[in-house]
């Protein structure tokens, strides 16, 4: 039977059909009518054992391996519940997030941060390294997301930073997210040489709506840059993923939608496809916000810490 993660949008005279699910990530564009309308007709109805034709099961197989089609007895939002209550309390890895500076180089009108001026101190390098090492005994493995601000204007801090936590533990990994514009090939190598195994780069829709709901706090454009940044990243075997912050005004436009992805998946050579989470009002959620600057409105977050004492050693050595 069909996903229930499943997006279809529509392709236009310069894009193609594009089928997306949000579970898996798998990306499908569909450029032949005849593809389009052969895909678009199993995804709308359950399927059978019989098959029309050997094309029709060799893409009921395609389908079926990237997680457009599941077993009629699955339940994928369980499993999904699921994944988040065993990744909650059986886990024995201490998750840090870890912000090198407060300041950004982007001025986002969603943004719930305030950008002060300040960077971590080696003094603080060195706090959260010993209490990294005053709980060794009880976690077998160090997982950090690198945050900030902008992290990556203090790349020196996690080229210093890294190599310390790594000697505490063994099983050390490590994420950053970032706007992706300081994202050069060169720094993609240094946060390889770090430990950064992944990359989560905030694109909010194609050129226009990404430059206006974005900018740069010197003005400059980003958009391509970034994309740029994305394909070197992926050339050097960075994991990237795309995240999209969706309000009403985006919502209402999904032909853009199908821009995006498409530049990104041209970008990244197929390595990469983005996600979408929506900016909610604490206020009124779970209604769309309008996207005015104000400090009521927040990001869904995608990372959290996993333990009171975690999060409380973080936010005071950070």
């Amino acid at each position: 039977m069909p996903s229930r993660y499943n997006i279809i949008i529509s392709g236009t005279a310069s894009t193609p059909t594009l089928i997306l699910n949000t579970y898996t990530s798998a990306l499908i564009a569909l450029d032949d009518e005849t593809d389009e309308e052969t895909v678009r007709s199993i995804l709308a109805r359950p399927l059978t054992r019989e098959t029309d034709t050997p094309a029709s099961a060799k893409t009921i197989a395609t389908l079926s391996r990237n997680g457009f089609l599941v077993e009629s007895e699955r339940d994928e939002r369980a499993e999904i519940n699921l994944r988040g209550e065993l990744g909650r309390y059986r886990s024995r890895q201490v998750m840090l997030t870890i912000l090198p500076t407060l300041r950004c180089n982007f001025s986002c009108d969603y943004c719930f941060e305030a950008h002060p001026d300040e960077n971590m101190t080696p003094e603080v390098e060195d706090g959260i390294v010993r209490y990294v090492q005053s709980v060794r005994r009880d976690y077998d493995s160090l997982f950090v997301t690198w945050f900030g601000g902008e992290p990556l204007l203090r790349l020196s801090v996690i080229r210093s930073l890294a190599p310390k936590l790594q000697a505490v533990f063994s099983h050390y990994s490590s994420t950053i997210i970032t706007n992706g514009f300081l994202m050069r090939r060169q720094a993609s190598r240094h946060l390889l040489d770090a430990g950064v195994s992944s990359a989560q780069i905030t694109m909010d829709g194609p050129e226009l709506f990404h430059e206006a709901r974005r900018p740069h706090v010197d003005g400059v454009p980003t958009y391509a840059r970034i994309l740029e940044n994305i394909h070197d990243a992926c050339e050097l075997d960075l994991a990237v993923s795309v995240r999209v912050n969706m309000d009403r005004k985006m919502a209402k436009a999904p032909e853009s939608m199908a821009r995006l992805i498409a530049d990104v998946y041209d970008a990244s050579g197929g390595r990469a496809v983005p996600y979408f989470s929506p900016v909610f009002g604490y206020e009124n959620a779970p209604d769309f916000s309008t996207g005015n600057r104000t400090k009521s409105l927040c990001m869904i977050p995608q990372h959290h810490l996993g333990s009171p004492a975690v999060r409380a050693a973080c936010s005071t050595a950070c």
